[in-house]
């Protein structure tokens, strides 16, 4: 790290060496994944350049930015500093990145099949929740192939209730449902195993929105020790 000298433009070269460090480390990240969509580490790293808590640093105080490096940034990422949750947009580009939509096409809002399962969890959480995202976002979407149109087809498509679909053997209500024993919904209530995968997915929505949610993290094992 270079060393402060002086007052005025010493101080001032100081920041811009600073500054140089930080960007190249960021260049150096965008060049291995792609966007600086990095967590705030909130200073924990202890060994080496802690890009999370400088761009963090750069977020919260962007105004102190000349033009010059904030173009810089953009240029890196042009998400660098979105006005929405940055995991969001981590999520978004490893999204992207598992979904390949370069490779395969875009993404379907009524088929998430062969995606992993945390992709497909986190795109459901979006068509569910469309309505309460930024403009920006919705854009970004829509560069996966989750379209508005393609929203209003998720929640029109025949056999779904509630953001959930029904298998084929259970849309009639009143037929016999084999893991109840012989037991059977009467018309107008939904089958026990629609609750259930409803009260699986407001679980899976309580985990998204919560302040520690990352989806790239793997829950622990019992035997993992914290």
């Amino acid at each position: 790290m270079p060393r402060r000298a002086g007052h005025g433009h010493g101080l001032e070269r100081w920041h811009a060496q600073l500054f140089a460090e930080g960007l190249e480390q960021a260049r150096l990240h965008v060049e291995r994944f792609g966007y600086l969509a990095v967590a705030d580490t909130d200073g924990r790293v202890r060994e080496g350049f802690d890009l999370g808590r400088w761009l963090a640093n750069r977020r919260a105080d962007a105004v102190s930015l000349t033009v010059k490096q904030a173009a810089q940034l953009r240029r890196l990422d042009a998400w660098w500093k979105p006005p929405w949750p940055i995991d969001w947009q981590r999520a978004w580009y490893r999204a992207r990145a598992r979904a390949h939509v370069l490779e395969h096409g875009p993404v379907h809002g009524d088929d998430l099949s062969g995606l992993p399962s945390w992709v497909q969890r986190w795109l459901r959480h979006q068509i569910n929740h469309y309505g309460q995202l930024r403009e920006g976002q919705q854009r970004l979407l829509a560069e996966l192939g989750l379209t508005r149109s393609e929203v209003e087809r998720f929640h029109a498509w025949p056999g779904r209730v509630g953001g959930h679909v029904i298998p084929h053997d259970l849309r009639d209500q009143r037929q016999v449902i084999p893991h109840q024993r012989g037991h059977y919904s009467p018309p107008g209530h939904l089958p026990s195993v629609v609750l259930l995968d409803r009260l699986i997915n407001a679980s899976h929505q309580v985990i998204m929105t919560g302040a520690s949610y990352r989806p790239d993290r793997r829950p622990k094992k019992p035997t993992d020790r914290n």
